[in-house]
């Protein structure tokens, strides 16, 4: 029993060894010193990493979601997806959320499996999106910016649970 769980961390950290140093390199660009907040795996579709400068989430300050796709993911599907739950977050009129609809059919393509898909924060300014090493776009719209982000880490999330451990207050099991 213990050697499977010995087994389990080690691999865990091997696997996230190499998605930080992927994302990090993107991240070290916009972020000081970027360390990894949290992490935690949505379903069986996606891991989810959070950094920050230092480690520590400020949020006046730059941070970023990286998110590694375990399945091939159509920009429809992303999308899509996406703009299911800024809707659950919170009231938007529907011109609004068309005209999001629109900026992220611009931005989002399509996914193959273990490809990362990074967003790089500027709290109250931008928000600067990366597939793998590649920048694909970014969104000048702070109100935008901010409910992508709020789909994981807002306080109304549909998965609290991964929220924290994104957040570093939930120990990764």
């Amino acid at each position: 029993m213990r050697k499977t769980t010995i087994l389990q961390t080690v691999i865990f950290f091997l696997i996230i060894t190499n998605i930080a140093k992927a994302s990090l390199s993107t991240i070290d660009h916009y972020i000081q010193d970027a360390r990894l907040v949290g992490s935690g795996r949505f379903k069986a579709s996606i891991d989810i990493y959070l950094y920050a400068q230092n480690g520590i989430l400020n949020p006046v300050k730059p941070y970023a979601l990286s998110i590694k796709f375990l399945n091939n993911t159509s920009k429809d599907r992303l999308v899509k997806t996406n703009i299911k739950r800024i809707k659950e977050q919170e009231k938007v009129d529907q011109k609004l959320l068309d005209k999001w609809q629109v900026n992220l059919e611009h931005i989002f393509r399509d996914i193959k499996k273990k490809q990362v898909l990074t967003m790089i924060y500027f709290p109250k300014k931008k928000l600067f999106f990366y597939l793998d090493q590649d920048k694909i776009g970014y969104i000048n719209d702070i109100h935008l910016s901010s409910v992508l982000f709020d789909i994981w880490l807002g306080e109304r999330t549909p998965q609290p649970k991964l929220r924290n451990k994104l957040l570093g207050k939930e120990n990764k099991k």
